[in-house]
């Protein structure tokens, strides 16, 4: 939610910096990233580098910029959840939720996983590519829609 506060125009990926790559070389983006620190800077090269993200955010720093960018994002709780689930179970169980999320009354995103949305936040219900789990992400205006959201996900899952 704060990425497209400050951003505007967001493109959503697959998980992978090299998904994210792919894409912003596609859309001629301005900048491609991820939650997990992998920061893209097409101007110099389309693949994360930790160097250069510090040295950018060192110079923000510098120009005393940082800080006062940051002063005007808005902040919003957020949650992640892992769930245990066996690899074999794991398409089934999305399909189910995928199922499920067609009834509800969300803007519904399947570009990796199941993310469902409103005004008032998001989740995003998708299996590990790494791990037995099934993670659920979620972002809210409030801790009580946090919440909420997190348990309508969980109330999604058929996880025995």
């Amino acid at each position: 939610m704060r990425v497209e506060e400050v951003c505007g125009e967001v493109i959503r990926t697959p998980v992978g910096d090299v998904s994210v790559a792919n894409t912003v070389e596609r859309e001629h983006a301005d900048f491609g990233g991820e939650p997990s620190g992998s920061f893209i800077f097409p101007e110099v090269h389309l693949f994360p580098d930790g160097v250069l993200t510090a040295a950018v955010t060192a110079k923000m720093v510098s120009e005393n910029r940082f800080y006062e960018i940051l002063d005007d994002v808005n902040e919003y709780p957020t949650l992640r959840v892992k769930i245990p689930c066996e690899e074999n179970k794991k398409p089934v169980i999305m399909a189910s939720v995928l199922k499920k999320a067609k009834r509800l009354d969300y803007e519904l995103n399947t570009i990796d996983g199941v993310r469902l949305s409103s005004e008032e936040g998001w989740f995003l219900i998708r299996p590990s590519g790494t791990e037995s789990f099934i993670r659920i992400t979620a972002e809210a205006t409030t801790k009580k829609k946090l919440n909420q959201i997190v348990k309508e996900g969980r109330e999604m899952l058929d996880i025995t």
